[in-house]
């Protein structure tokens, strides 16, 4: 049978473990949160990047039907002059 100081000592021993166990713990859960906040901002990023193409996409598409409804309505004044 253990003595009340053996009893005591595992006691401490396991107490010690949990808490570094603990620790370990906590590490690696930072550590994984800061990688899904690596991959959220890169994801983020990638967001932005489409919706900036996406964008520019549309301003071309724009100033391409300004022009050619410019060049309509300069057509339209030439046959009217005529």
């Amino acid at each position: 049978m253990q003595t009340l100081a053996e009893k005591q000592a595992v006691l401490e021993r396991t107490v010690r473990e949990k808490t570094a166990v603990e620790r370990e713990l906590d590490k690696l859960y930072a550590e994984s949160a800061g990688s899904k906040a690596d991959e959220q901002a890169q994801s983020t990023s990638s967001v932005i990047e489409e919706l900036s193409r996406r964008i520019q996409t549309a301003e071309r598409e724009r100033d391409d039907a300004l022009t050619k409804r410019d060049s309509v309505v300069n057509q339209i004044v030439r046959s009217d002059l005529l």
